[in-house]
């Protein structure tokens, strides 16, 4: 709930984790991804995965599109 398109990001890649890609989100899946059978409980919120996508300001040849990353808000 506390993030949302449009929201600046930082992505940091395991190759370069010194170097941040600044760039904001574009796209917020409106269903979950892997979703346990029945989601009735706080704790099974907590597995629910949503696909994203963070459109990068100033990407180079380091960075690919569908490789792990981690990503950081400063604003949630």
């Amino acid at each position: 709930g506390r993030i949302h398109p449009g929201m600046p990001a930082q992505v940091f890649t395991d190759s370069r984790p010194d170097r941040a890609y600044h760039g904001q989100v574009g796209f917020i899946s409106p269903v979950a991804e892997f979703t346990p059978k029945s989601v009735e409980t706080e704790e099974l919120r907590t597995d629910l995965v949503y696909r994203l996508r963070v459109i990068i300001k100033e990407p180079d040849e380091a960075l690919r599109q569908g490789m792990p990353v981690t990503i950081r808000f400063p604003d949630a």
